[in-house]
Protein backbone atom coordinates (compact mmCIF):
# COMPACT_ATOMS: atom_id res chain seq x y z
CA UNK A 1 0.00 0.00 0.00
CA UNK A 2 1.38 3.63 -1.07
CA UNK A 3 1.27 4.92 2.38
CA UNK A 4 2.49 7.67 1.64
CA UNK A 5 -0.16 9.70 0.31
CA UNK A 6 -2.95 8.04 2.41
CA UNK A 7 -5.50 10.14 5.15
CA UNK A 8 -6.03 7.21 6.33
CA UNK A 9 -3.74 7.89 9.18
CA UNK A 10 -0.03 8.10 8.15
CA UNK A 11 2.62 9.87 10.53
CA UNK A 12 2.86 12.62 7.44
CA UNK A 13 -0.80 13.40 7.61
CA UNK A 14 -1.87 16.42 9.67
CA UNK A 15 -5.11 17.82 10.45
CA UNK A 16 -7.82 16.08 8.11
CA UNK A 17 -6.86 13.10 8.76
CA UNK A 18 -7.51 10.04 9.74
CA UNK A 19 -8.87 11.08 13.28
CA UNK A 20 -11.33 13.59 11.83
CA UNK A 21 -12.82 11.38 9.67
CA UNK A 22 -13.68 9.42 12.69
CA UNK A 23 -15.86 12.07 14.33
CA UNK A 24 -16.99 13.83 11.04
CA UNK A 25 -18.63 11.11 9.72
CA UNK A 26 -20.82 10.40 13.00
CA UNK A 27 -21.68 13.90 13.65
CA UNK A 28 -25.51 12.85 12.72
CA UNK A 29 -25.23 9.71 15.25
CA UNK A 30 -23.58 11.00 17.83
CA UNK A 31 -23.11 14.87 17.88
CA UNK A 32 -21.63 14.80 21.20
CA UNK A 33 -18.22 14.17 19.53
CA UNK A 34 -18.61 17.25 17.93
CA UNK A 35 -17.21 20.71 19.92
CA UNK A 36 -19.64 23.06 21.53
CA UNK A 37 -19.16 26.30 20.31
CA UNK A 38 -21.19 29.33 21.08
CA UNK A 39 -24.23 27.07 22.33
CA UNK A 40 -24.02 24.94 18.82
CA UNK A 41 -22.69 21.72 17.65
CA UNK A 42 -20.12 22.67 15.34
CA UNK A 43 -17.25 21.15 13.08
CA UNK A 44 -14.92 20.35 12.22
CA UNK A 45 -14.00 20.36 15.27
CA UNK A 46 -14.07 17.36 18.05
CA UNK A 47 -15.54 17.48 21.74
CA UNK A 48 -11.94 15.81 22.96
CA UNK A 49 -13.27 15.26 26.47
CA UNK A 50 -15.51 12.87 24.89
CA UNK A 51 -15.15 9.28 26.38
CA UNK A 52 -17.20 8.02 23.10
CA UNK A 53 -15.06 10.05 20.62
CA UNK A 54 -11.73 8.46 22.59
CA UNK A 55 -13.23 5.16 22.26
CA UNK A 56 -14.05 5.13 18.10
CA UNK A 57 -10.82 6.64 18.04
CA UNK A 58 -8.98 3.77 19.29
CA UNK A 59 -11.07 1.18 17.30
CA UNK A 60 -9.98 3.55 14.13
CA UNK A 61 -6.20 3.22 15.03
CA UNK A 62 -6.56 -0.58 15.78
CA UNK A 63 -8.52 -0.97 12.05
CA UNK A 64 -5.66 1.26 10.67
CA UNK A 65 -3.12 -1.22 12.31
CA UNK A 66 -4.24 -4.72 12.12
CA UNK A 67 -5.96 -4.30 8.25
CA UNK A 68 -4.05 -1.94 6.93
CA UNK A 69 -0.76 -2.62 8.21
CA UNK A 70 -0.13 1.59 9.27
CA UNK A 71 2.62 2.15 11.33
CA UNK A 72 1.24 4.94 12.94
CA UNK A 73 -1.93 7.22 13.34
CA UNK A 74 -2.82 10.97 13.37
CA UNK A 75 -5.00 12.68 16.08
CA UNK A 76 -3.90 15.54 14.77
CA UNK A 77 -6.49 18.37 15.78
CA UNK A 78 -8.93 20.02 12.54
CA UNK A 79 -7.22 22.95 10.90
CA UNK A 80 -8.23 26.39 12.42
CA UNK A 81 -8.69 24.88 16.10
CA UNK A 82 -11.41 25.63 17.78
CA UNK A 83 -11.46 24.30 21.87
CA UNK A 84 -14.73 22.94 22.34
CA UNK A 85 -16.74 25.37 25.00
CA UNK A 86 -18.57 22.24 26.83
CA UNK A 87 -18.33 21.94 31.16
CA UNK A 88 -15.41 19.43 30.57
CA UNK A 89 -13.46 21.33 28.13
CA UNK A 90 -14.36 24.36 28.82
CA UNK A 91 -12.05 25.27 31.89
CA UNK A 92 -9.11 23.51 30.28
CA UNK A 93 -6.48 25.42 28.09
CA UNK A 94 -6.33 24.22 24.10
CA UNK A 95 -3.01 21.99 25.33
CA UNK A 96 -4.42 20.61 27.78
CA UNK A 97 -7.68 18.97 25.86
CA UNK A 98 -5.54 18.06 23.07
CA UNK A 99 -3.21 16.31 24.75
CA UNK A 100 -4.91 14.75 27.30
CA UNK A 101 -7.07 12.89 24.58
CA UNK A 102 -4.12 12.22 22.77
CA UNK A 103 -2.16 10.35 25.91
CA UNK A 104 -5.74 8.85 27.04
CA UNK A 105 -5.85 7.13 23.05
CA UNK A 106 -2.25 6.26 23.02
CA UNK A 107 -2.26 4.78 26.56
CA UNK A 108 -4.98 2.20 25.73
CA UNK A 109 -3.49 1.34 22.24
CA UNK A 110 -0.08 1.17 23.94
CA UNK A 111 -1.43 -2.00 25.57
CA UNK A 112 -2.19 -3.79 22.62
CA UNK A 113 0.03 -2.08 19.70
CA UNK A 114 3.63 -1.24 21.58
CA UNK A 115 5.17 -1.54 18.42
CA UNK A 116 2.86 1.40 16.33
CA UNK A 117 2.48 5.18 16.69
CA UNK A 118 0.26 8.13 17.72
CA UNK A 119 1.46 11.17 16.05
CA UNK A 120 0.00 14.77 17.01
CA UNK A 121 1.81 18.07 16.21
CA UNK A 122 2.43 21.00 18.38
CA UNK A 123 0.44 23.48 16.70
CA UNK A 124 -0.55 27.14 17.32
CA UNK A 125 -3.31 27.14 19.67
CA UNK A 126 -1.81 23.84 21.46
CA UNK A 127 1.50 24.30 21.23
CA UNK A 128 2.73 24.52 25.01
CA UNK A 129 3.27 22.05 27.15
CA UNK A 130 0.14 20.87 29.27
CA UNK A 131 0.64 21.28 32.75
CA UNK A 132 -1.76 18.09 33.20
CA UNK A 133 0.45 15.52 31.79
CA UNK A 134 4.02 15.33 33.56
CA UNK A 135 4.84 12.76 30.62
CA UNK A 136 2.98 11.29 27.76
CA UNK A 137 2.84 7.36 26.93
CA UNK A 138 5.66 5.99 25.31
Amino acid sequence: MNTGSTTLGYARSAHFAGHHRVYSRMKKSHPEYIALIGGKREGPWACYSSEGLAQETVRHAKFMYDHYDQPSVSLWPADGFKKCECESCGSKTPSEVVWEFVDRVAAELYTTHPDRLVVCGAYTPYVDPPSSIERLTP
